[in-house]
């Protein structure tokens, strides 16, 4: 499983298949990042890097996540630069 700590503490589940350019998914609420995966497989097998990151409180890694705000809205958004 894989996963990024934000500079919160904060741990968020993502998922990184392919190679490529990347491509970043965002579910929106109640979902995860497992609504993608049709997505995520097409985006691959076609040359991209596909992403898709679990929302904080939601999903794999929720239980103890703070609230999302303005600032924190975009907590996968580090995982293009791994």
């Amino acid at each position: 499983m894989s996963s990024i700590k934000t500079r919160d503490g904060t741990e968020i589940f993502y998922k990184d298949w392919g190679k490529g350019q990347p491509v970043v998914f965002s579910h929106g609420w109640p979902l995860t990042a497992d609504a993608w995966d049709p997505q995520l497989m097409f985006m691959a097998e076609h040359g991209y890097r596909a992403i898709a990151h679990d929302r904080r409180r939601n999903g794999t890694l929720c239980c103890n996540a703070p609230a999302p705000s303005s600032r924190t809205v975009c907590g996968g958004c580090g995982l293009v630069e791994r």
